[in-house]
């Protein structure tokens, strides 16, 4: 054994905002943060939330905007949209959240505003919210 860390180890090794405390009350240590912290760096969790990005901008393109918002007078099929788009929009706010929760927000190395990719994926999430 050399005694240096290898390639193996930095890879495995904890994100350093891990080590801070997440908006002030989630404590480092804490199993919810790490349990979320476990889902969001999984190989699949990013592929899946393009595969959603992907298939929201489809829906979004076979939408008939006269049918949005009023559920009301839409048919079945910009109903099931509307339902659809809806339903991704809840998927891309909680994962905003999770990663807010478990990265902390804005005041340590490594928060998730830190990250300027970041700030669009917020604003997006935001302004498809109240639009």
């Amino acid at each position: 054994a050399s005694g240096h860390a290898g390639a193996g180890d930095a890879r495995n090794a904890a994100p350093v905002f891990i080590q801070h405390w997440s908006f002030g009350i989630v404590p480092p240590r804490s199993r919810a943060r790490h349990a979320v912290l476990r889902l969001i760096t999984s190989r699949y969790f990013e592929p899946c939330m393009l595969a959603c990005a992907i298939l929201n901008c489809c829906a979004l393109a076979f939408m008939d905007p006269r049918a949005a918002p009023n559920y009301q007078e839409a048919d079945g099929a910009s109903t099931a949209l509307l339902v659809l788009v809806a339903s991704f929009n809840a998927m891309f706010t909680l994962e905003t959240a999770l990663k807010m929760f478990t990265m902390g927000l804005a005041f340590h190395r490594g928060a998730y505003l830190r990250d300027v990719m970041n700030w669009l994926h917020l604003a997006v999430t935001i302004l498809t919210t109240i639009g």
